[in-house]
């Protein structure tokens, strides 16, 4: 009599396999989920550094001035005094690009100074980030409330 094995994998083999590829597809997941929000952090950062240098083209245009001769500066959407939201400024742009990217921006300005802050998406009740007149860039733990990041 001749002993005649079937070549293959048996069940368990085969559940072993799939339950070892979903541990491994679910650390990997995680992990993107985290680098995604980073990259949003970046996206958020980068906006409000471009914001500086279209304030500054926007002062020069404006008699060295944050705000025009109406009293009207630049504003946010969400209706503080930075970036008038009917000119089509490259500031206002830039604002819904940081809204885009998950951030929650807040502006104020008056004729002399300004500052942006905005939620970073990765930990948006606790951590902010803020760019101001003076070329200061910072982290902060809140929202800011004035024309500086100070």
């Amino acid at each position: 009599m001749k002993n005649t094995f079937k070549k293959g994998f048996t069940l368990i083999e085969l559940l072993v396999v799939i339950a070892i590829i979903g541990i491994l597809a679910s650390v990997v997941l995680a992990s993107l989920g985290s680098a995604r929000n980073k990259g949003k952090d970046a996206s958020v950062k980068s906006q409000l550094a471009s914001i500086r240098a279209q304030a500054e083209l926007y002062v020069s245009a404006n008699n060295n001035q944050y705000a025009d001769a109406d009293g009207v500066a630049i504003t946010c959407s969400a209706g503080e005094s930075v970036f008038d939201p009917t000119r089509t400024d490259n500031v206002s742009v830039l604002i819904a690009g940081i809204a885009n990217a998950g951030g929650i921006p807040a502006c104020f300005a008056d004729t002399t100074a300004w500052a942006v802050s905005s939620s970073l998406p990765s930990d948006p009740t606790a951590s902010f980030w803020c760019v101001d007149s003076t070329g200061t860039a910072m982290a902060k733990g809140s929202q800011i409330s004035a024309s500086t990041c100070q």
